[in-house]
């Protein structure tokens, strides 16, 4: 099991992702991880040049007015 307090970069998940026995071929039973999230991260990041926090803050959270909103 994972260790929930430990801080993961998202290469290392997505490491961890493709060389799990749980994922399947395409077509099997379906297994719930974010991984596509952690891969949308990192395209966001590579493409803007920003941190996926600083994009989405420039992007979406002040052009909405939206100056208290947290995420870990």
């Amino acid at each position: 099991p994972m260790d929930p307090s430990r801080q993961w970069t998202p290469q290392q998940l997505v490491d961890i992702a493709f060389v799990s026995d749980k994922q399947k071929a395409p077509g099997g039973p379906a297994v719930y991880n974010n991984t596509g999230y952690v891969l949308a991260g990192m395209v966001i990041e590579a493409v803007t040049g920003q941190s996926l926090g600083g994009y989405v803050r420039s992007a979406v959270l002040h052009p909405l007015g939206l100056e208290n909103t947290w995420s870990p």
